[in-house]
C-alpha cells in the first residue's frame, strides 16, 4: 500500500474543510442533485485557488 504524503493528507483536509462550509441547508435544497456536484465542484477550485473564504 502506498504511504500518503503530507501534501496530499493536507490538501484532502482542506478540500473537506471547504466541502462542509458548501453543504449548508441553503444550498442543499437550492440545487437539484447534478447542479449540487458541479456548484460544489466550482466552489472548492476557487476556495483552493484564492484561499480567501
Amino acid at each position: 500500500m502506498k504511504k500518503e504524503s503530507a501534501q496530499s493528507k493536507g490538501l484532502h483536509l482542506l478540500i473537506e474543510h471547504y466541502r462542509s462550509i458548501f453543504r449548508i441547508p441553503e444550498n442543499l435544497y437550492y440545487y437539484s442533485e447534478k447542479d449540487f456536484i458541479t456548484a460544489e465542484r466550482n466552489f472548492i477550485k476557487i476556495a483552493l485557488q484564492d484561499g480567501k473564504l
